[in-house]
């Protein structure tokens, strides 16, 4: 680790010329911080242990491995689509579950707070309702398949 938690791509060396006294062993020291590291190494199985190479995870795991690299600022946003119709579709689907386009109508202007409450009050009651009626709807329907 290194500032802001990010992985550099060399490690950072200590200064040297700072300390007149060398170091007690010349074994270097564990990178990981872990006292035991190193000990028993052959007993730790290959997938397990650090790599040598700091960025070599990072490369194995690249999307632009899978992906290729953007190409504009819209890239990244954007899928390969093979039928446009049917994309399009689950598209607003989604964006119809996730309300962003009621929101996006709302906040276009503003909401006293009192017509805010009477919204939410009367969104509620519709809920309840549709429930209702929904628990309704099945009761009579288990009644006619009892006959």
């Amino acid at each position: 680790m290194s500032l802001l938690g990010l992985r550099l791509r060399a490690p950072l060396r200590p200064f040297t010329r700072a300390f007149a006294t060398p170091p007690k062993s010349t074994r270097p020291a564990p990178a990981s911080g872990n006292a035991l590291a190193g000990v028993a190494s052959d007993l730790v199985p290959a997938s397990l242990r650090e790599p040598a190479d700091p960025d070599a995870w990072w490369r194995g795991n690249d999307l632009t491995q899978q992906y290729g690299k953007p190409g504009n600022q819209y890239s990244g946003r954007s899928m390969p689509v093979r039928n446009f119709i049917a994309q399009f579709r689950t598209m607003q689907g989604n964006l119809r579950r996730s309300g962003i386009a009621d929101e996006f109508r709302r906040v276009e202007y503003y909401e006293k707070p009192s017509a805010e409450r009477v919204r939410l009050a009367s969104i509620r009651n519709r809920r309840r309702f549709q429930e209702n009626i929904r628990k309704r709807v099945q009761l009579v329907q288990a009644l006619r398949s009892r006959k």
